[in-house]
C-alpha cells in the first residue's frame, strides 16, 4: 500500500494510508498497529479519527523517520512511501 506524509501545520507528523487503504487493509477491531521502521517494530494507536476523517498514523518516531528519509529530500511533504507486509500476524513495513 502507497502512504504519503502528513503534517499538522503545528509539528505533528505522521504517515496517510488515505480511505480506501484504510478500508482494505485495516480492521476496525484493532486498537493498534505494529510498523517496522528501521528495523525496530513500533506499536502506533489508531485513533477514533483514523476511522472518521483522518486516516493517519501520527508518532514522534514516524515524524523522525520522514525528517531522514523523506523530507530532507524535499520541502514538500506529499512523498509517497509504501508499507509492505500488511497481514495482522506481522508488523507493517514502513519504506521510502
Amino acid at each position: 500500500m502507497e502512504v504519503k506524509a502528513w503534517a499538522s501545520g503545528n509539528g505533528t507528523y505522521g504517515i496517510r494510508v488515505g480511505v480506501s487503504s484504510r478500508e482494505t487493509f485495516f480492521d476496525r477491531q484493532w486498537k493498534s498497529v505494529e510498523i517496522e521502521i528501521g528495523g525496530k517494530n513500533y506499536e502506533f494507536p489508531l485513533s477514533g479519527g483514523f476511522w472518521r476523517k483522518c486516516p493517519e498514523i501520527r508518532s514522534p518516531v514516524i515524524r523522525d523517520w520522514l525528517t531522514v528519509h523523506l523530507l530532507s529530500e524535499l520541502f514538500g511533504i506529499n512523498n509517497p512511501a509504501s508499507i509492505t507486509n500488511c497481514h495482522r500476524e506481522s508488523p507493517l513495513i514502513l519504506s521510502p
